[in-house]
């Protein structure tokens, strides 16, 4: 089994709140695919952010993380042996209409999570 499974797993356990921006719910089709954007509060994205430096030191993965702008996070897991990976943009806050000055926020999109993900 890949270990990124395992690090999928965690993610969707973990103790943050994200909201996918599209997309069916994260699993092992979203390994080797494009980004998959998660929509979530700043203290969730650096607790996710702390765990998985985690699993890197536990042998899981590698991470690679790159601040946009202070509202996007890319982040990266890469199997041990750079084989396969999963791609993120964690987002605090998604600019929408009007050139950005509208946003997509956490706090409003919270009301919409389904508890039968």
């Amino acid at each position: 089994m890949s270990q990124l499974l395992t690090c999928i797993d965690r993610l969707k356990k973990g103790a943050w709140t994200f909201v996918q921006l599209r997309g069916k719910s994260l699993g092992p089709v979203d390994i080797n695919r494009g980004d998959v954007d998660l929509l979530g509060s700043p203290e969730s994205i650096d607790r996710l952010v702390k765990e998985a430096l985690c699993w890197s030191k536990e042998g899981l993965c590698h991470v690679h993380v790159r601040r946009r702008k202070g509202r996007k996070t890319e982040f990266s897991l890469f199997s041990r042996d750079g084989s396969e990976r999963l791609l993120f943009d964690l987002w605090s806050r998604l600019p929408q209409i009007d050139q950005g000055k509208c946003s997509l926020t956490f706090d409003q999109c919270l009301p919409l999570l389904s508890q039968d993900d």
